[in-house]
């Protein structure tokens, strides 16, 4: 009996290339007839050395009729797991700076069986930019069916800065605090006419420290009011 990946079926084939009778008489015209054999495993699931049942085998020759034939016994072959095949991989929704695969959503996706898709491994943090990310498509029917495994990509974005501070120095100074992603550069900007989206001007580059937090001392100049943002 023969090897097979699973495919729903219990059906089995046999290889009669080196069959041969036992015990024919010298002389006698006959011979094995598989034409319309049939051999079937025990059950279509995945598993080694699987009894293989066998009817259908027949004689054939002149002297044919002065035989009898047993059918084949004690056969066994494995039934190995298929591979499903992903035809459309998910799209995984973006997350920011600093926070896990695991808050990324992973939508739609599609494969020729069901089952479903997840990170390989969703504790990672990745980077600012594009991370190729491990994904892995489970069948719902594992015993019998491969897990598939590819990338997709998740976008990481910084986080929107804020402004979580600001102190007059009583020297004509302020010093306003922001919080971002951490290690990533920002450009704070500055305007006295909040109305004007114009009149924002940069006045400092920093890069947010361990914790995401940046400072900058800014000079009022004689300004009443002055607005930040990063």
């Amino acid at each position: 009996a023969q090897d097979k990946i699973y495919d729903g079926t219990a059906v089995a084939t046999l290889d009669f290339s080196g069959a041969s009778l036992q015990t024919p008489i010298g002389g006698d015209s006959v011979g094995i007839n598989s034409s319309g054999y049939g051999a079937s495993f025990d059950n279509a699931n995945v598993g080694i050395n699987k009894a293989v049942t066998v009817i259908g085998v027949t004689l054939t020759g002149a002297d044919a009729g002065n035989y009898t034939l047993s059918q084949p016994i004690g056969l066994t072959a494995d039934i190995s797991k298929a591979t499903p095949e992903v035809t459309v991989w998910p799209t995984a929704s973006s997350i920011t700076l600093g926070q896990s695969l695991a808050d990324s959503t992973l939508s739609g996706g599609e494969a020729s069986v069901p089952g479903t898709f997840v990170f390989t491994d969703d504790s990672i943090v990745p980077g600012l930019g594009t991370y190729s990310a491990s994904v892995t498509f489970t069948p719902t029917d594992s015993g019998n069916y491969n897990s598939v495994e590819d990338a997709v990509d998740v976008l990481v974005d910084a986080d929107v800065p804020e402004a979580i501070g600001i102190v007059d120095n009583g020297n004509g100074t302020v010093t306003v605090t922001f919080r971002g992603s951490p290690g990533v550069e920002y450009i704070t900007q500055a305007t006295s006419d909040i109305a004007d989206p114009e009149s924002w001007s940069d006045i400092s580059v920093d890069m947010a420290g361990e914790d995401g937090i940046w400072t900058i001392v800014d000079a009022m100049s004689g300004m009443s009011q002055r607005f930040y943002r990063a």
